[in-house]
């Protein structure tokens, strides 16, 4: 990708650089980034989705990231 752009989430930085081989050329800390998990019920119950979003806070939301 030389000489080119290519805008990418932190949260699938480290896999695009390990696949891709592509580098950070610039971070933009007033862009933020919203990712919702869509369900019917009030309380997330199924273990997978329980898990998906412990996941996500603990690594995609934490401080600093």
């Amino acid at each position: 990708m030389r000489g080119r752009e290519l805008p990418l989430s932190r949260a699938v930085e480290d896999d695009a650089r390990r696949s891709y081989g592509v580098r950070v050329v610039k971070r933009l800390p007033e862009l933020q980034e919203r990712f919702y998990a869509i369900t019917i019920e009030r309380k997330v119950k199924h273990p997978a989705a329980v898990a998906m979003t412990r996941t996500a806070k603990a690594e995609l939301f934490a401080p600093g990231r």
